[in-house]
């Protein structure tokens, strides 16, 4: 596997992978990697020979300094499972090399970066938006491959290809779990033991909130009585609970209407801040 730091080497390795002439599978990550993203490198390998990946934390997507110092960042253990996975080339700049000067741009993705994770992280999806143009200019892969537990960011990374007309293809793949049902994510190193108990709660109360939508219960209140589990059930601290079309995200009132509906949560635990997702019926992935 070929670690790269600077990126007038990584694009020079870049055209290298192209010469073969098979397409390039792509990766973002933050680092801090698990199971969930694993899963997203096997999508990756099974669909190209060769794929990359980069780990960056990336200071524009982040809306409290506190939360991006105490990003963990455990270089070597990722290197040594992205090498384990197959990765033939990841990219690891420094924030100064990859952003020479500060970025002033700031990316407006109209209603798909107006709620839900959008209210509460300002600026998050602009800077989303920001680093991987620059990342999909530098990289130049096929395929770009993200997971359904970001799905508002999958979204918005679709809008942002089509947009500016990148000649590649966003694919999410399924949210993986943990055997409780707790999502993985680089966050959840952070719960404490009484946490970690409490925060599969998340996915169960969105599977009973599912279940009741199935059921003929109104949209107002399935989240009526799935926040008040949470609140007074659990000691997690919603933050939202969405009920939306899949792709829109526009709030719904009659699931019956729309092919797709995903329901979606963020709480808070212990100061860990969680998310996650359901889709009601039918998978658009």
């Amino acid at each position: 596997m070929n670690v790269i730091h600077k990126v007038l080497a990584v694009k020079e390795a870049v055209r290298a992978l192209q010469a073969t002439g098979d397409s390039v599978g792509y990766v973002p990550t933050m680092g801090a990697l698990h199971a969930g993203h694993q899963a997203l490198f096997s999508a990756a390998a099974k669909q190209h020979p060769r794929w990359i990946s980069s780990i960056f934390v990336n200071p524009l997507q982040f809306t409290s300094t506190t939360d991006l110092n105490t990003y963990p960042r455990p270089l070597e253990a990722d290197l040594a499972l992205l090498k384990q996975s197959g990765c033939a080339l990841v990219y690891v700049p420094t924030a100064q090399d990859f952003y020479p000067t500060k970025p002033t741009l700031r990316l407006d993705f109209g209603p798909l970066g107006r709620g839900m994770e959008a209210r509460a992280r300002r600026g998050h999806f602009s800077g989303v938006g920001v680093v991987l143009a620059r990342m999909f200019h530098i990289l130049q892969p096929q395929l770009v491959y993200l997971g359904q537990k970001d799905w508002q960011q999958y979204l918005i990374v679709r809008q942002l290809i089509e947009d500016l007309d990148f000649p590649i293809e966003a694919r999410a793949i399924a949210t993986l779990r943990e055997s409780d049902g707790l999502a993985y994510s680089s966050r959840n190193v952070h719960l404490s033991p009484p946490a970690r108990r409490q925060a599969p709660l998340l996915y169960q109360g969105l599977c009973q909130a599912q279940q009741a939508l199935q059921n003929g219960q109104s949209v107002r209140l399935v989240q009526k009585n799935t926040l008040t589990y949470w609140r007074t059930q659990t000691e997690l601290k919603p933050e939202y609970l969405a009920i939306v079309d899949s792709f829109s995200l526009r709030p719904i009132t009659s699931p019956a209407k729309h092919p797709y509906v995903s329901l979606c949560v963020a709480a808070h635990i212990e100061g860990v801040r969680l998310i996650d997702n359901v889709f009601l019926a039918q998978s658009p992935l």
